[in-house]
């Protein structure tokens, strides 16, 4: 069993539009999804969630910020 987070893309007419959609939605899915709930900290997911979006600048990923 898992965790899923959706994009309905009936009104996404494009690329860079769906992954600013996503992004960093999905860092904040895996950190529920993986983290054990009694280890999970805003603090230190927001410090964390600053790397992701490095990350994702060198990726040329548009994101939302």
């Amino acid at each position: 069993l898992g965790a899923q987070c959706n994009l309905w893309t009936e009104y996404v007419a494009t690329l860079p539009h769906a992954e600013y959609m996503i992004w960093p939605r999905e860092c904040a899915l895996a950190e529920v999804t993986w983290s054990p709930e009694n280890s999970r900290d805003w603090t230190n997911f927001s410090q964390r969630l600053r790397m992701d979006e490095q990350r994702l600048r060198e990726m040329g990923v548009n994101y939302h910020r």
